[in-house]
């Protein structure tokens, strides 16, 4: 372990003191590897050379492992998904729906459908300058940017992060960008993967379990206002074409 590395720091979802512990991934150790004893939160920071944004814009998509592919497994879960949300507030019904790292937009078309909308009734934010210019070929209101920091001059009915916030490293401010994003009485569709063993820093900042997936959100929801998780759903490994995951439908109050 490095000297200069903090051996406590706050936890980003509960934020009671995380400790560093060694940590080893495929024979190679991680110097910025935490550990909450509280929430149980792990997660690790970014290498000093690491620079996040560019890796993801160019480099991540390139591995066959984190392609976007269609498959019977997809489809599968993904109408689960839709289902779940429906059963989470049976008479929602969004007329506009932002999704970010979309990809090349297999879910997002789903979910138009779903919904009986049309493309442009849909907006998408992705770091990839490829991805999207497919979003756009297909109808939808597509950006290239960080959506924490782009400016979408609206909110929207339906937010929509399938496997993207663990990917962010500050995952503190992710609660306020989601209920700026989000119209009153909106909803946010959120999952984010569990029980995992997967490349820390160029793949994964935070690895979730469901009391710091809560813990994370738990100040955003104050006097009745913000955003309120009002279905928590916990995949198994065969539910999912990846992996365990945790589904969250949260609804903005505020």
């Amino acid at each position: 372990m490095r000297e200069d590395i903090p051996k406590i720091i706050k936890c980003h979802c509960c934020k009671s003191n995380a400790f560093l512990f060694k940590f080893d991934f495929e024979g190679e150790p991680v110097d910025k590897a935490y550990g909450c004893n509280r929430c149980l939160h792990v997660f690790t920071g970014c290498p000093d050379d690491f620079n996040a944004e560019n890796f993801y814009a160019e480099e991540y998509r390139k591995d066959p492992a984190n392609s976007f592919f269609k498959e019977t497994a997809r489809e599968k879960y993904e109408r689960r998904m839709l289902s779940l949300l429906k059963q989470a507030d049976p008479d929602f019904k969004p007329s506009s729906i932002l999704e970010v790292g979309a990809g090349v937009g297999y879910f997002l078309e789903r979910t138009v459908e779903n919904f009986n909308l049309k493309p442009n009734s849909a907006t998408t934010c992705e770091l990839n300058h490829e991805h999207t210019n497919i979003l756009k070929d297909k109808g939808f209101n597509s950006n290239l940017g960080d959506f924490s920091s782009f400016n979408f001059n609206k909110k929207f009915d339906l937010f929509l992060a399938i496997d993207v916030i663990e990917h962010i490293e500050n995952i503190s401010i992710i609660p306020n960008v989601i209920k700026n994003l989000v119209n009153k009485k909106g909803l946010a569709l959120v999952q984010v993967p569990i029980a995992r063993r997967i490349k820390p820093f160029t793949v994964h900042f935070h690895y979730f379990n469901p009391s710091s997936f809560f813990e994370l959100f738990r100040e955003s929801y104050l006097d009745g206002e913000g955003l309120e998780i009002i279905k928590m759903f916990v995949n198994g490994p065969n539910e999912t074409s990846r992996g365990p995951s945790l589904l969250v439908v949260l609804r903005n109050n505020a």
